[in-house]
């Protein structure tokens, strides 16, 4: 949790916090959850008491948009994903991840500019990444998410289009990767299609 802090402190004008300590701490608690029900049992009350969920979300928000940081970004989406295919997916879509997220995984405005430092290889990483932690909650929370999932569909429509128009002009693993995602959430929201078809029409 103090790792969290660290980072939720650089923003405050505090010294940065050590990115590689950070990524050793995140993929540790990745283990940990990954050994098992029983093991995972006994973490629940900590991530509840600490607000682990929305520090994460938190950390993602002030650091997603920013290159030097998209190892731990990716890391942290990797962990948000483990915690809701745990059964913690309704403690996350309870902590208005749409505030966190949504704005923060459009496309960074410096893509593939000379003087900029993200290249498209490596964000596609990232919001393949985002894209999957949506489609896993609305698979988890039903109902429950679908108004969030739609409001994210509805800020990031012409990014998923052209996500899916990656397949003319690009092979790159990443890139495909990017393509499958977005159709596994685009198929998933059409099981609520009568929540959304008449805005559509």
């Amino acid at each position: 949790c103090n790792k969290f802090f660290a980072i939720e402190n650089e923003k405050k004008g505090q010294p940065p916090a050590q990115m590689s300590s950070m990524i050793l701490t995140i993929n540790l608690l990745k283990k940990i959850l990954l050994i098992g029900d029983d093991f995972y049992g006994n973490c629940s009350y900590w991530f509840n008491y600490y607000k682990i969920y929305n520090r994460i979300l938190s950390v993602i928000s002030i650091i997603c948009q920013n290159s030097s940081k998209k190892q731990v970004t990716a890391e942290l989406f990797d962990l948000l994903i483990i915690l809701a295919k745990r059964n913690y997916s309704e403690n996350i879509a309870h902590c208005d991840v749409g505030d966190y997220l949504w704005m923060n995984l459009v496309t960074p405005k410096n893509l593939n500019d000379k003087d900029g430092e993200w290249t498209a290889k490596d964000w596609w990483i990232i919001y393949t990444k985002g894209i999957n932690l949506v489609k896993i909650l609305l698979e988890k929370e039903g109902f429950n998410f679908i108004k969030d999932a739609l409001f994210f569909m509805g800020i990031h429509e012409q990014y998923l289009i052209e996500a899916l128009e990656l397949a003319k002009y690009s092979l790159e693993p990443n890139a495909m990767m990017l393509m499958e995602a977005t159709l596994e959430f685009i198929s998933e929201v059409v099981k609520y299609e009568n929540m959304w078809s008449c805005d559509y029409q």
